[in-house]
């Protein structure tokens, strides 16, 4: 569910108070006061990540071995926030996005 305009102006429970039925969240920072170039959050719930598939898109981070060339011997990260996030973290984007959540 996309409530990046809900959550400039509401409080998002995801707990089973608020809304139980909801598997995942994308909220747009930079749409907030003082959100100007953050990075996007996900939210999701542990159990609704498939981890038997391939991260979407694999390298840095997100592979823990490869034994052959083969896609059936390389072996990714279980973790799915380790391994969704390929490559050089935007840490300044991070930071915009937490102050933003503060304001």
């Amino acid at each position: 569910m996309d409530v990046a305009a809900y959550v400039s102006h509401n409080k998002l429970d995801l707990s089973t108070n608020g809304f139980p039925e909801i598997d995942y969240v994308c909220i747009s920072p930079h749409k907030m006061l003082g959100g100007s170039e953050s990075t996007g959050v996900l939210i999701g719930k542990k159990e609704a990540y498939d981890s038997s598939n391939p991260p979407s898109f694999p390298g840095g981070g997100t592979v823990t071995a490869v034994v052959s060339m083969d896609a059936d011997h390389i072996w990714f990260e279980p973790e799915p926030s380790v391994r969704e996030t390929p490559g050089t973290p935007n840490m300044i984007g991070f930071y915009r996005a937490a102050l933003a959540f503060e304001l």
